[in-house]
C-alpha cells in the first residue's frame, strides 16, 4: 500500500501526463452512489444498507466481506466493445465515470497492481508497485511528451518486459475510498454503452436518476464508429431478458452477427468473463429498469404501455409547479431548471 506522501505524489504523476482513471458499474449501482452522494466501496454500500455487489459489478447479494476497495483502470474499458465486433462489453458495467486523478487524492490506502487481484496467480509481491517511481514505467513514452502521447501506457508485453513480470496484465487500481467516498467533484463525465431497454437508451434511464438526485456532473453516449457496439448491444439485452444464457446459447440462438460474435469469444476461452458480465447485466441494470425496481428512485414508475418513469427531485418540484402554472414552455423549464424535457413532460402529463 502506498503511503500518504507516495499517494499524493501519483496524483501528482497523473495529473502532469494527463492521465484519467475510470471505473465501470452497472445502474443499481450508480443510483446507490448517487443515494450516498459519492463513489465509494462496497463495504460502504453495505453499511448504508444496500446490497453489496461484487467489485466492479456483481451479484447483488449482501455479503459481510464486501471490498473496501473500487478497482479503476487506467484506460476506459468500455471502448474495445465500443470500437470492436470481437470485444466483451466490460465487465464491471455499462455506465463508465471518467475521473480526474484527485480521485485518489484523499485514498485511505492505494495499491496499483500489474493484473487484477481477482486473476489466477495473482501475488501482491510480485504484481504490485512498491512506489510512485515504479508508476512512470507504465507510461510509454517519457513525461516531457506531448499530449496526448505522454498520457499512453506501454502494451501487456511492454509492461512485462518492463516489470520482469511474464503474467502482467492491464494495470489496476484499488483505491480504499476515506469515510466520505470519492466526491462527485472529481467527476469529468460518465459515458454509456449504446443499449435500448424499454425502448428507451440506457443513457436516458441514467440521466433521469441523476436529475432526480439533482446532481450536474456530465452523462454521455458512448461514441461508437458506424454504431459498432450498437449492432450488438441491442441483440445482447434481448438474450438476456429471459435469463443468463451461456456463449454457445448464444452462438446457436443469436442474430447471425451476434452468433459470429459469441463463437468468437468461445473460442478466446471467454465464456467464464461473459458469463460474469451477462449475470450482472441482468440483475443489476436490465431488470431493475424491466420491473420497474424501487431501487432506480423514490417515485419510480413502472407503466404496462411505456418506459418507467421517475419523478422530479424534490428540490426542483416546487419550481417546476410555479412554472407550469404561469404556463412556461417545456423547453423554457428545461433551460431554467436544468432537467430533461422528457422527465418534465411526463411530471406535467401526470398531474
Amino acid at each position: 500500500m502506498f503511503s500518504k506522501d507516495a499517494i499524493h505524489a501519483t496524483v501528482e504523476l497523473f495529473s502532469a501526463r494527463g492521465v484519467m482513471l475510470y471505473y465501470a458499474c452497472q445502474l443499481s449501482q450508480f443510483e446507490a452512489y448517487l443515494r450516498v452522494g459519492s463513489l465509494t466501496s462496497d463495504a460502504h454500500l453495505q453499511q448504508a444498507g444496500f446490497g453489496a455487489e461484487a467489485e466492479g459489478g456483481g451479484s447483488g447479494t449482501a455479503s459481510v466481506t464486501a471490498p473496501r476497495s473500487i478497482c479503476l483502470h487506467l484506460t476506459d474499458p468500455g471502448v474495445p466493445f465500443a470500437r470492436d465486433l470481437h470485444a466483451l462489453p466490460a465487465l464491471g458495467g455499462p455506465i463508465v465515470f471518467q475521473l480526474k486523478p484527485t480521485a485518489l487524492a484523499n485514498a485511505a490506502e492505494l495499491a496499483i497492481c500489474l493484473k487484477s487481484r481477482d486473476a489466477a496467480g495473482f501475488d501482491p509481491g510480485r504484481h504490485t508497485l512498491a512506489a510512485p517511481g515504479d508508476v512512470a514505467h507504465l507510461f510509454k513514452y517519457t513525461a516531457e511528451a506531448p499530449l496526448p502521447e505522454k498520457s499512453f501506457l506501454k502494451s501487456a508485453s511492454e509492461i512485462r518486459a518492463a516489470f520482469n513480470c511474464e503474467d502482467a496484465a492491464e494495470p489496476r487500481i484499488y483505491c480504499t475510498p476515506a469515510a466520505g467516498g470519492v466526491p462527485f467533484g472529481a467527476i469529468a463525465s460518465v459515458w454509456v454503452d449504446n443499449y435500448l431497454i424499454e425502448k428507451r437508451q440506457l443513457r436516458d434511464w441514467v440521466h433521469a436518476i441523476q436529475a432526480y438526485y439533482d446532481y450536474r456532473f456530465s452523462i454521455q453516449r458512448r461514441y461508437s464508429p458506424a454504431d459498432i457496439g450498437g449492432l450488438l448491444a441491442n441483440g445482447i439485452v434481448a438474450c438476456l431478458l429471459a435469463g443468463v444464457p451461456t456463449l454457445t446459447d448464444v452462438a446457436r440462438e443469436g442474430s447471425p452477427l451476434l452468433r459470429k460474435w459469441a463463437a468468437e469469444l468461445a473460442e478466446k476461452g471467454l465464456e467464464q468473463d461473459f458469463e460474469t458480465f451477462a449475470r450482472s447485466f441482468r440483475e443489476e441494470t436490465i431488470l431493475p429498469i424491466v420491473t420497474g425496481r424501487k431501487s432506480l428512485g423514490e417515485g419510480a414508475d413502472t407503466h404496462v404501455n411505456g418506459p418507467p418513469q421517475i419523478s422530479l427531485p424534490r428540490v426542483k418540484r416546487e419550481l417546476v409547479d410555479r412554472l407550469l402554472q404561469e404556463k412556461i414552455s417545456v423547453a423554457s423549464i428545461a433551460r431554467i431548471t436544468d432537467l430533461d424535457e422528457k422527465l418534465i413532460q411526463a411530471y406535467a402529463t401526470r398531474k
